[in-house]
């Protein structure tokens, strides 16, 4: 579990920080399986912390079957340590999707 949850998490955070060239994901961090996406207004303007917005794409990734959690002004990650490599891709996929169509309101 320990080496599936270092090599999850690897891909979980590469899959994560690609996600940055969305206007509102600032960065992504993480340790193992515990990652996270940073929301702000407009990274290109100002790094204000978005609590709005990140509660908001929180329930389109609901909404999508995506499970996800607001702390402070970020999406935390914490699948199962019994995750798949697919299962990893399909989180990154769910939730690029949901800002994909985020930012074509």
């Amino acid at each position: 579990l320990v080496r599936n949850a270092r090599t999850s998490g690897e891909i979980l955070l590469e899959g994560l920080a690609a996600l940055t060239e969305f206007p509102q994901v600032d960065n992504a961090r993480g340790k193992g399986l515990l990652c996270a996406i940073e929301i702000v207004k407009d990274k290109a303007t100002t790094r204000t912390p978005d609590m709005a917005t990140a509660n908001a794409l929180m329930g389109a990734a609901m909404a999508a079957g995506l499970r996800t959690r607001v702390v402070g002004n970020a999406l935390a990650f914490s699948p199962p340590l019994i995750i798949t490599a697919k299962e990893v891709e399909s989180i990154v996929q769910t939730m690029g999707d949901v800002l994909v169509k985020w930012n074509s309101k």
